[in-house]
């Protein structure tokens, strides 16, 4: 039976790196799609950043929690021209030649994108979200550089929103959020060595004020080989903290239902405690949102002016 021996190759030990088998070129095509939107979202990437005894001296994770403090406060600084929409909506249309769906969301994007769409745009899980995240995990810096425009306007848009978040929020300072991921072994042992220090996500962070659309979205069934671990990230953030922002975006997103929080580029949490909930079976972060990280900086750059 071609059915039965189908299974078997998908669920035997030898053959472990294999997800599927199709003989539907849709259905391939949606299973690959599929995949790299769920990878995309799983893959976490982050730096950390122990207190040191020289601020010159920096180890890579502690020099690429500085690199995005810094690549904020630089792209903000930059001119907004319409130059470099057309430069970036060209580079799209390259990335996604072929692919029709995503070749109409950037027509689309071409003729109606305005600074207010920031935010429902990065929310409809597309090319832009995909790319700008892309971009940003890697430090790609030739690819920040061509989505500048964009990046900028969902910043600027941001921190308007944190504002209005700000005043509606006063009477309930400390928000309680999640956020559910897989983390490989790796990963996991640094969060566990390293309780007490900050970490920033390299990029926004999307988290949620539902407990359990986080807990179902780490839980996810990976069909992945490679081993990991469901991780839910319960996250103290204050809302009077300063210099730090982040807003509940659900009324401007793409789906409202999922009570989105989005953090800003370059936003610093302390790791409090690092358990396993041998209820759930799954991992448990505790992390409190900290605006320690523009000391951190302030320091580094008063050190190296002295160099």
């Amino acid at each position: 039976n071609i059915l039965k021996s189908k299974e078997k190759l998908i669920d035997s030990k030898h053959f472990s790196k294999i997800i599927g088998i199709f003989d539907n070129e849709e259905q391939l095509i949606k299973s690959v799609r599929e995949e790299f939107d769920d990878l995309n979202q799983q893959l976490a990437a982050f730096s950390l950043y122990e207190k040191q005894k020289s601020t010159r001296d920096l180890s890579k994770d502690a020099a690429s929690f500085l690199w995005f403090q810094l690549f904020k406060d630089v792209l903000l600084r930059m001119p907004r021209l319409e130059d470099a929409k057309r430069e970036m909506i060209e580079q799209c249309q390259q990335y996604y030649r072929g692919n029709t769906e995503e070749l109409k969301n950037i027509d689309e994007f071409t003729q109606t994108y305005t600074y207010n769409d920031a935010i429902r745009w990065y929310t409809k899980q597309c090319f832009i979200h995909r790319l700008c995240n892309k971009a940003l995990r890697t430090q790609d810096i030739e690819l920040l550089y061509i989505f500048r425009y964009y990046i900028q306007d969902l910043c600027k848009r941001l921190a308007v929103e944190h504002e209005s978040f700000r005043k509606r929020e006063k009477y309930q300072a400390i928000l309680k959020l999640y956020h559910g991921l897989k983390l490989t072994k790796d990963e996991l042992i640094r969060f566990q060595s390293n309780v007490g220090s900050l970490i920033s996500t390299n990029g926004f962070l999307s988290t949620t004020r539902n407990y359990d659309l986080a807990l179902a979205f780490a839980l996810k069934t990976s069909k992945r080989s490679v081993d990991v671990y469901p991780t839910l990230f319960i996250i103290e953030a204050d809302i009077l903290l300063h210099d730090v922002v982040f807003a509940d975006i659900s009324s401007l997103s793409t789906y409202p239902e999922e009570e989105k929080v989005l953090f800003d580029i370059g936003c610093a949490f302390k790791i409090d405690q690092v358990i396993f909930d041998n209820s759930k079976n799954i991992w448990i972060v505790h992390m409190k949102l900290t605006n320690e990280a523009r000391s951190i900086v302030k320091t580094y750059l008063e050190a190296n002016r002295r160099v």
